[in-house]
């Protein structure tokens, strides 16, 4: 088992939690409005500091099921704030790593990096519990925390490629709306926009109104058929009708 402090440490840590619950109760601001000072109070979830602190109580004293409920209750609480929650959700980790959990700890570590959690630092936070687990298991999360960062990283930066392909071709539509069809200027390998206009249709005439399902098809070659069938049967009688008005020689 390893753990991030000594005994000396855990003890500023406590005072440090104290301090900190305190000063989240009403931390106030001064404004003035119209030359007239007010007082303004910043918010924080008083509840969720209460079970933050009750929770970190309770994974010291190594009551870890109840510190895991207490956990649980603060990133379920309504008006919880980000920060509370990412501590809420490292508590968590730190719980199910002391169990030798590691597919839970990754579960909790994910939700907490998904609120802005970061790993590496919250382990030398003070005023964080912790992470008494095996070598094995601190090893495993960090190499966790490094993919899921990459992860994450890369799928922010996918994202902003489709808002910025979006935008673009939101800007195409714009431009091309201006020009509108028909207007004979070379698209592509320089085929007149007015020549495809007319041969494809313009979305409002009725040669696009063609029925391109599985159904639609089968109804068009089905038709087909049954024409060239009832031409065939024609053609064959007139052709025999023919034959038998023909005089023998």
């Amino acid at each position: 088992m390893i753990s991030h402090g000594s005994a000396a440490t855990r003890g500023s840590r406590a005072a440090a939690h104290q301090r900190q619950h305190v000063a989240l109760r009403a931390p106030v601001r001064q404004a003035s409005v119209r030359g007239r000072p007010r007082t303004l109070v910043v918010s924080y979830s008083t509840k969720a500091a209460e079970l933050l602190a009750r929770a970190h109580e309770r994974y010291s004293s190594k009551d870890l099921m109840a510190a895991m409920k207490l956990y649980e209750d603060v990133v379920n609480e309504d008006g919880a704030t980000t920060r509370q929650k990412q501590a809420a959700l490292y508590g968590s980790t730190a719980v199910h790593a002391s169990f030798g959990d590691i597919e839970l700890a990754q579960i909790t570590l994910r939700e907490g990096l998904k609120y802005g959690l970061d790993f590496e630092q919250a382990l030398a936070d003070p005023d964080l519990p912790d992470l008494m687990t095996s070598p094995q298991m601190l090893i495993q999360l960090r190499r966790f925390n490094t993919t899921a960062q990459s992860a994450i990283t890369s799928r922010a930066g996918a994202r902003q490629q489709q808002i910025q392909a979006a935008a673009l071709q939101r800007a195409a539509r714009v431009a091309g709306g201006g020009l509108g069809l028909g207007s004979g200027l070379p698209l592509g390998g320089g085929s007149p926009l007015g020549d495809l206009g007319s041969i494809l249709g313009t979305p409002s005439s009725s040669s696009t109104e063609i029925d391109t399902s599985l159904m639609g098809v089968l109804r068009r070659v089905l038709g087909l058929v049954v024409v060239l069938t009832l031409l065939g049967v024609g053609l064959f009688y007139l052709g025999l009708e023919y034959v038998l008005k023909v005089p023998e020689l």
